[in-house]
């Protein structure tokens, strides 16, 4: 899963079916899974940037994920 669609591609490229989807956005999310219709759903979500020197700057995004998706 990915939400920027220049990455699908790659993630192709990769044996890997990609789904575009915003993690943020709960009722696309939920309707991606239920589409997929995966066996198993492993939570490894995270908002790393590309450039490892930009790593300060999102983490306030990473941290977001954490947060939110345990209220839900």
């Amino acid at each position: 899963m990915t939400r920027s669609p220049g990455k699908t591609e790659m993630i192709s490229q990769l044996g890997a079916e990609p789904v575009l989807c915003d993690v943020f956005d709960r009722g696309a999310l939920t309707q991606a899974v239920r589409d997929f219709a995966p066996d198993v759903i492993i939570n490894e979500l995270t908002d790393l940037p590309d450039d490892l020197a930009d790593i300060g700057a999102h983490a306030e995004m990473n941290a977001r994920i954490r947060t939110e998706e345990t209220r839900t």
